[in-house]
């Protein structure tokens, strides 16, 4: 984009001819008639658009690839929509017609799909009555194994396809089954959205996206009642995600114009009195641990319940965190336990979060991972001690063993443990997690020991947000004023 200036409407039109110019001269050496239909290709562009007063390099570039440079490629390979289209005229890839290119006297179609073979050949059927090709991944894909065939050549075209086959197989073997679980949720959203407002689900606009988060807020739920901004605006997010893996277009403007729609609803959600949201989740303390231990039952279930709660406030464990966990991921160390936890959303590494021997028996992690593991042991059969099998599993009303819990049964079963202990305020999966840092702090800490047990970033935002909780009341500015 260098050399191009700001509003200089002659220099963009220049900047799109020399591209166009381009693509119509290698057709040409390829034997290609398409000086012609480049030329026609600009012009149509230029008609659409008109002047180009005040734009920046970011668009011209947008409006070259998109629609100039489109038409001009989608002549050199005889593409087009069949019919609405005058005699004598080809269509560019938007449909619009481009003058040089003259249809078979009998009037059909004189479209191609074009393969890799075809591509770098330089000699393509022409079906009839074939359909135009679809704005799709699909499609995008195909229009890139033409180009490497074309600079490559077919068998190169070919290992290339096969190295983003496999590319496309690795992303979707490491995205997180939590991510995957979000962006399905939030799809299915969306076609409820889609049907209530009787509009296209594979279509999005600027005006579906601020209605679906209107409609979110208003009555989306399944029980007719609005989501929480924060659940909104996920929602909004992964169905983004999910509209651009099908093939649609979603532009930025369009959907910075739905989160500003959503931002501005959301504030006035309190101002009309009303609150959405379950709020922070409370945090597990010292006592509230007691009374878990204390409310435990002599079961296997009661044994898990107690290591489970006891073992994930020591290394500050998420709901996903202790789901994860394989018996080989916990090993015993003369001075406690060591858990090998997957940390990182994006970016995966391990950290070994070290939990000591607590001096009360009643509450010691260790002693209650370990009677935990023995009972499983010698009730369900020595296999449970193998490294492989999963750290903490489910079990079902009799006793009966399920295979290893999910995120969402552990979410579940810390909110049950702490109803049963008489918890004031129920747990939630986060509770432990917002416990070590909340109480660690409390108990004079340093902040990056707390953070590497934890496995938070250093000087993490919401690490000190727990923190804050109490560092407020005992740091605060205001006390001792009056």
């Amino acid at each position: 984009m260098t050399g191009v200036d700001d509003g200089d409407d002659a220099t963009a039109r220049a900047f799109i001819a020399h591209h166009l110019h381009g693509v119509a001269a290698n057709a040409a050496e390829d034997g290609h008639p398409a000086l012609v239909e480049a030329a026609a290709a600009e012009r149509t562009a230029r008609e659409e658009h008109g002047r180009l007063e005040g734009n920046t390099p970011q668009f011209v570039y947008g409006w070259a690839q998109q629609d100039a440079i489109k038409a001009g490629q989608d002549a050199m390979f005889g593409r087009g929509p069949p019919g609405g289209v005058g005699a004598g005229q080809a269509a560019d890839g938007g449909g619009r017609p481009v003058a040089g290119r003259p249809r078979p006297p009998d009037g059909g179609s004189d479209e191609v799909t074009v393969t890799a073979e075809t591509a770098a050949a330089g000699d393509v059927a022409a079906p009839e009555g074939a359909p135009a090709v679809p704005d799709s991944p699909a499609a995008e894909r195909q229009a890139l194994i033409e180009r490497w065939a074309e600079r490559h050549g077919i068998d190169a075209a070919r290992r290339l396809a096969d190295a983003e086959d496999l590319a496309d197989a690795v992303e979707k073997e490491i995205t997180p089954d939590n991510t995957v679980d979000t962006y399905n949720k939030s799809w299915r959203v969306w076609e409820r959205f889609c049907a209530a407002a009787r509009l296209p689900g594979p279509e999005a606009t600027r005006g579906s996206l601020v209605a679906f988060v209107t409609w979110m807020l208003r009555e989306g739920q399944q029980n007719g009642k609005g989501y929480a901004p924060s659940s909104a605006s996920t929602h909004l997010a992964a169905t983004v995600v999910g509209l651009r893996e099908r093939g649609m277009t979603v532009s930025g403007d369009d959907q910075a114009a739905a989160r500003a729609a959503l931002q501005g609803l959301a504030v006035k959600l309190p101002q009309a009195g009303e609150r959405r949201g379950r709020g922070q989740a409370s945090g597990a303390d010292i006592d509230g641990l007691r009374a878990v231990a204390r409310a435990c039952p002599d079961t296997l279930t009661g044994d898990r319940d107690k290591a489970l709660t006891l073992t994930g406030f020591h290394y500050a464990s998420r709901s996903q965190d202790p789901a994860g966990l394989l018996t080989g991921d916990v090993t015993l160390h003369p001075r406690g336990l060591v858990v090998a936890v997957l940390t990182g959303r994006t970016k995966h590494s391990v950290r070994n979060a070290k939990i000591r021997y607590a001096d009360d028996p009643a509450i010691c992690p260790v002693r209650a991972w370990t009677a935990y593991r023995t009972r499983l042991a010698d009730e369900h059969g020595p296999r449970w001690a193998d490294p492989s099998t999963p750290a903490f599993v489910g079990i079902d009303q009799w006793g009966h063993v399920t295979g290893g819990m999910v995120p969402d049964s552990v979410t579940r079963a810390i909110k049950r443990i702490s109803k049963r202990a008489g918890v004031p305020i129920a747990w939630t999966g986060h509770s432990l997690r917002i416990g070590l840092a909340s109480v660690a702090r409390r108990k004079g800490r340093d902040a990056i020991a707390i953070a590497d047990q934890g496995g938070w970033a250093r000087h993490s935002r919401s690490m000190l947000g727990y923190m804050q909780r109490d560092d407020g009341w005992d740091d605060n500015a205001s006390a001792g004023l009056a």
